[in-house]
């Protein structure tokens, strides 16, 4: 089984208070919650910085690990 690089950076960030790293497929359950945050192309990447954070922001960067860490922390 190939372990991408968003589940790699799942399990650096698990356990973590401050970032979350989630996935949602917007094609099923989670398609309410994707249309609520203005999710339009797959795959899409968003920063929230808190549960109030209707909008968050889109990530545009690079999507390798080191990357995608830089950003979270």
């Amino acid at each position: 089984m190939c372990v991408s690089q968003w589940d790699k950076l799942a399990e650096e960030f698990e356990g973590s208070e401050k970032v979350v790293i989630a996935d949602v497929d917007c094609t099923a359950s989670g398609k309410a919650l994707c249309e609520k945050h203005g999710v339009q192309g797959y795959p899409t990447i968003k920063t929230l910085s808190g549960p109030d954070d209707l909008d968050g922001e889109k990530y545009e960067g690079g999507r390798d690990l080191d990357s995608l860490r830089k950003h979270a922390e």
